[in-house]
C-alpha cells in the first residue's frame, strides 16, 4: 500500500461535491493554515502537513516549520453548509522536544523574516529611485546641461549603492562578492536545521543580520534624504516632476 502523507488525515463527508473551504485555526482563533479542497459526494479526505500556509499570516506563523503542539480547530465550508471538528497536535514521542525551544525557533524565523521584508522594501526604493534617474535622463531638454549632470552623478551613486548593498558588481560568470544584504538571509537556513531554539552560533549570524539591515535601511534613507532630495528639489524648480519617493 501507499504510504501514509506525514500530518493529519482529515475526512469529511458531503451531499453533494464542490469546491471546499477548508480552515485551521489556533486557539486564538487566528488563521493557521487554510485551502481548497475538491470535495466529492460523500467522504472526501485530504492530508495537512501540520505547517502553516495559505491565509495564515507569515509573521506569526513561519511556514518553515510546523505548527506548535497544541489544540487546533479544522473548519469545512461547502455552499451554506460548515462543519468544525478539532485537532490535537502532539510532539513526536520518538524526538521530544522542549516547548520553549521550539517557541524561540518560531520566534527566531518572524524576526529573521520581518528583516527580510525591510531589506526587501529598501531594495524595492533603491530600484525605484534608479529606474526615476533613467526616465527623467531620457527626458530632459538639450540645455538642461546643469540638471543632467546632478543627475548622472546621482545616478552614479544609486548604481554604486545597489552594487555594494545588494547586486555586487556586474560581470560575466560568479563576480556578486559578500555583498551586505547576503547577512540577512544566511540564518533562515540555520534556524530551520536546528532542532530547537537557535544555537549560540547562530545568534551571532542573527546579530550579524540585523546589523546589516540597520546598515541597509540607514543607507538607503540617507541618500533618499540627502542626494535624492536634493534632486527633486531642483527638478521641480526648473518645472519638471520629480521622481521617486521619500521614505
Amino acid at each position: 500500500g501507499r504510504t501514509r502523507p506525514n500530518g493529519a488525515m482529515v475526512t469529511f463527508w458531503s451531499a453533494e461535491g464542490g469546491e471546499a473551504e477548508v480552515t485551521v485555526t489556533d486557539e486564538s482563533m487566528d488563521t493557521v493554515y487554510s485551502r481548497v479542497v475538491s470535495a466529492k459526494s460523500g467522504a472526501t479526505r485530504f492530508s495537512w502537513d501540520l505547517r502553516p500556509g495559505g491565509n495564515a499570516n507569515p509573521m506569526q506563523f513561519p511556514p518553515q516549520m510546523s505548527v506548535l503542539p497544541g489544540t487546533y480547530s479544522i473548519t469545512v465550508s461547502l455552499g451554506n453548509a460548515a462543519a468544525a471538528s478539532d485537532l490535537e497536535v502532539r510532539g513526536d514521542p520518538r524526538n521530544p522536544q522542549d516547548i520553549s525551544g521550539l517557541v524561540a525557533k518560531r520566534d527566531a524565523l518572524i524576526m529573521m523574516a520581518e528583516l527580510v521584508q525591510d531589506v526587501d522594501s529598501a531594495r524595492e526604493t533603491l530600484g525605484q529611485f534608479i529606474t526615476g534617474i533613467e526616465m527623467v535622463l531620457g527626458t530632459l531638454q538639450e540645455n538642461e546641461d546643469a540638471l543632467r549632470e546632478e543627475g548622472e552623478g546621482l545616478r552614479g551613486s544609486l548604481q554604486a549603492l545597489n552594487e555594494r548593498l545588494f547586486t555586487g558588481p556586474e560581470c560575466q560568470g560568479s563576480c556578486r562578492g559578500n555583498v551586505i544584504a547576503n547577512a540577512v538571509s544566511q540564518p533562515i537556513g540555520r534556524i530551520v536545521a536546528e532542532d530547537g531554539a537557535p544555537s549560540e552560533n547562530t545568534r551571532n549570524m542573527m546579530d550579524r543580520a540585523v546589523e546589516a539591515a540597520e546598515v541597509i535601511r540607514a543607507e538607503v534613507g540617507a541618500i533618499s534624504a540627502g542626494e535624492v532630495a536634493t534632486y527633486r528639489a531642483a527638478l521641480l524648480a526648473s518645472g519638471y516632476t520629480p521622481f521617486g519617493s521619500e521614505l
